[in-house]
């Protein structure tokens, strides 16, 4: 998602971006396949600041400092898209707080991401196709549908409103103007 940073100690900084030293230049614009190194992310006219992807880390756990700075970008560039789409549709203004924002961002998906319930036959499908993950963790036993149905259901559920806001959120963006980032990798 989006990358600046990496664990390494030695980094030098150019454009408002730090690049290890250690990387070859070919594999230097390679560490993040959604950031672009040499422009700084930008929604319209508001900037994605380096300190705000530094704060936003803390709430994206990952293996490495390069994947939980990708998270954090990612998830700053998708609040930023939602949120100037609140202030379009008038469910907030632009001054508001952090509570309203976050309030009128979910105001915002609740009224344009629908997702429907799997029903028993999706279910059951994705348990026929999926068997092996279904192990019970003192066995090999495969466990049986009944016991794994609501898991699964929720499961596809998560999935589905994730894929729904994803699509929202990129719909939005084409008739936005998006700088520093490669959209074909969120």
């Amino acid at each position: 998602v989006i990358s600046l940073y990496t664990s390494r100690a030695y980094v030098e900084r150019t454009s408002k971006i730090f690049v290890p030293l250690w990387l070859p230049d070919c594999e230097k614009a390679l560490l993040s396949p959604i950031w672009r190194r040499d422009v700084m992310i930008r929604v319209n006219d508001v900037a994605i600041t380096d300190e705000a992807v530094f704060q936003e880390m803390q709430y994206h756990p990952s293996e490495n400092r390069l994947e939980a700075t990708d998270a954090a970008a990612k998830a700053l560039l998708v609040k930023e898209i939602l949120r100037q789409e609140a202030i379009k549709q008038g469910l907030m203004n632009a001054k508001a707080d952090e509570f309203e924002q976050e309030k009128s961002i979910l105001k915002l998906v609740e009224d344009n991401v629908t997702t429907p319930q799997a029903s028993l036959e999706v279910c059951h499908r994705y348990y026929e196709q999926n068997r092996e993950r279904f192990k019970a963790k003192d066995s090999e036993e495969i466990l049986p549908f009944e016991r794994v149905e609501d898991k699964i259901r929720d499961y596809l559920h998560v999935r589905s409103v994730r894929e729904g806001l994803r699509s929202y959120v990129l719909v939005l963006a084409e008739n936005m103007t998006i700088k520093g980032v490669d959209l074909n990798y969120m």
